[in-house]
Parts: C-alpha cells; sequence; structure tokens
C-alpha cells in the first residue's frame, strides 16, 4: 500500500540532502575570524560540555516522543524554489498513488505552509517527511471512528450499507457481524438484497457461521420493508445492532438511486456506511460522491486494502468528501479488519 508514495517520500530525503551539501558549499566560503587563546580554551570546554551531555543522554532510557523532538531539532530553510520542487515532486507521487486532484490540492497548500512556518530538518529527512505527512493527513481528517464507536446507548441501533454491485457490502457486514459479537454485542442481519437470489444466500450463509440471526424476505419483495421488519424484530428482542444489507447499484442509475433514498426514509438508519474497494482509485471516489449525493453516508469501508498498491482511494474519499472511514478489509477472514488511525498510516508508509 501506498507504494508510490513511500517511493516518492525517498526522493524527496534525496532531495532535501542535496539542498543541504549545497548550503554547506556556500557556507565553505565565508571566512570564519581567527579565534584567540581564551576563547579557543572557552570553545574546547563549551564542546567537552556537550559530548559529555551526548554521552549522557545515551546512557538514559528515552520515550519515543524525546527521540522524535531530537529528530526535528536542527532544522534550516528552504527558498522559495525549492519548496516549490518539493511540492512538485510530492503532487506527482501523490498523483501516481491515485490520490485526487482535489485532495492533492489540499495536502500540497499544507505541506507548503508546514515547510515555511518550520523548515526543514538537517538530518533524518525520510522520518522528517514522514512525520510531516502524518502530520497534514490528520490535520485535514475529519474526526477519526474507533472501537469506542461501537459503544451506543441507543438500541437498537441500525446501520444501513450502500455501495455498488460486487463492492464488498455482504462481506464486510458479516466482518463487523463478527467484530460486534466478539465485543459482547448482539446483532440481526437484514438481507435486504432483494433482486439477486444469492445476495440473500450468501447473506443468510454468513449468518449461520456466525449464528446471528437473519431476517429475510422473498426474492423481488420490497428491500425497505424486509429492512422494517428486522428493525421491528430488534426491538423485540433488545438487540444491539441491525445491520441492514441493500442491493448494489451503479451510481448512474437513478431509479435504483431513489429506491435507496426510500429505504433510508422507511427505516431511519441511525448511520450509513458506503462500501468501495481500494483498488478501484479514482472511480470509488466518483461512486462515492454520487451516492452522498442521494443518501448523505456518514463514513465508509474499505474492502481490499491488503492488495492495493497505491492507498489513493482512502484519502481521495476521506479527506475530499471528509467522511471518516469506519474500518478497513485486509484479508478474507472475518477477523481481517483495521481501525485507520495516525499509527497505521505510520506503518503502511
Amino acid at each position: 500500500m501506498f507504494a508510490s508514495l513511500k517511493k516518492g517520500l525517498q526522493t524527496l530525503s534525496e532531495k532535501l540532502g542535496l539542498f543541504q551539501e549545497t548550503n554547506k558549499e556556500e557556507k565553505k566560503e565565508e571566512i570564519k575570524p581567527e579565534l584567540k587563546p581564551a576563547e579557543t580554551l572557552n570553545k574546547i570546554k563549551e564542546k567537552t560540555k556537550v559530548i559529555k551531555e551526548i554521552k549522557k543522554e545515551k546512557k538514559a532510557q528515552v520515550s519515543l516522543f524525546t527521540k522524535l523532538k531530537a529528530v526535528f531539532a536542527d532544522k534550516y530553510s528552504l527558498s522559495d524554489k525549492e519548496i516549490d520542487d518539493l511540492i512538485d515532486m510530492f503532487e506527482l507521487s501523490m498523483l501516481q498513488s491515485d490520490v485526487s486532484l482535489q485532495v492533492c490540492e489540499i495536502l500540497k497548500k499544507s505541506l507548503r505552509e508546514k515547510i515555511k512556518k518550520e523548515g526543514v530538518s538537517k538530518t533524518h529527512q525520510e522520518e522528517y517527511l514522514k512525520k510531516l505527512f502524518l502530520d497534514i493527513v490528520f490535520e485535514n481528517y475529519p474526526k477519526a471512528l474507533d472501537e469506542s464507536f461501537f459503544n451506543q446507548s441507543k438500541k437498537p441501533y441500525t446501520i444501513l450499507f450502500v455501495g455498488t454491485n460486487g463492492g464488498g457490502k455482504t462481506t464486510n457486514i458479516a466482518k463487523l457481524a463478527y467484530y460486534l459479537k466478539q465485543n459482547k454485542k448482539t446483532v440481526v442481519l437484514s438481507a435486504s438484497d432483494t433482486y439477486r437470489a444469492a445476495a440473500i444466500d450468501q447473506l443468510e450463509g454468513h449468518a449461520n457461521k456466525l449464528q446471528v440471526p437473519i431476517i429475510k424476505g422473498k426474492y423481488g419483495r420490497d428491500p425497505a420493508s424486509v429492512a422494517y421488519d428486522a428493525l421491528t424484530f430488534a426491538k423485540s428482542k433488545n438487540i444491539d445492532f441491525v445491520l441492514v444489507d441493500s442491493s448494489g447499484r451503479q451510481d448512474n442509475a437513478q431509479n435504483l438511486m431513489k429506491e435507496l433514498t426510500k429505504i433510508k426514509n422507511v427505516i431511519k438508519p441511525d448511520f450509513i456506511v458506503f462500501v468501495a474497494e481500494a483498488i478501484a482509485g479514482q472511480t470509488a471516489l466518483m461512486q462515492a460522491e454520487s451516492f452522498n449525493r442521494y443518501v448523505q453516508f456518514d463514513a465508509f469501508i474499505l474492502a481490499k486494502v491488503d492488495v492495493d498498491e497505491k492507498g489513493g482511494t482512502l484519502l481521495s474519499i476521506s479527506l475530499g468528501l471528509k467522511k471518516p472511514v469506519l474500518f478497513l478489509g485486509v484479508g478474507q477472514e472475518y477477523k481481517d479488519i483495521a481501525f485507520f488511525d495516525k499509527e497505521f498510516l505510520e506503518q503502511v508508509i
């Protein structure tokens, strides 16, 4: 994931090294005044004191925060031309990672402001750039969701899943049901994808494996009525969560998109989740924009992150539409999910 970005950050690091070497060459030309013996002695004492302090520092156990502070302690300023060169290289790596133009502009602006304000590190350039990237992403990221989101006081809490054909809705509903059950929550599934008999069978198969109840109707039944029945069942059984599947639809099929609006109006879900595939790239962003126009989803799940080399879809949807990630699909098993936070992004870049 983020292969192009990783390569781009390494290239930027090398570029910063070249800038630093250029600055060193310019400074070599400066003629330093000759020190008097007393001044020389003072300089030696100062250096000896610094060396002792450094040795003492190395012996001590230092925290990660202390190490990071050391990385960014020694900085220098870049010229406008040097900043422009870095920004251009950064933009190229973003575009190669499938990040949308809109989000590229957001990140470029933040990066430029930070470099101008803070300068850049003389050493550890790659670590510096990674930290800078993490900072600008999460300064523009909407409020993150984590495990605490699932401690809802409202019962039942209804989540409607929407997305395109084959986008992974049913599989990720099952993953969420597994996660909730592992965390001592009760769940009922609603098989509201009534246009494909196979979809009902697929969700029922997951329900049987997970040993959770499922509400289903006959093939072709009104999907909103199936979802309503699931909600009624959950209320009668004091169930924590209702997870509502819906039929996959292309974002340009207006009649089907309007039907999705009807389901939303009938069951009034507490939360709507758009499910996309990471490997869809820019197409996933366009689909997300279209679904958002019709149902204003609250968060999204990104499936198949484990096979996505680029990673830009995640940033394009989250930063472009200001929608948080509910979780990421990182494998085929029910347990294979990851929550998106600074630590996760740091690991993949």
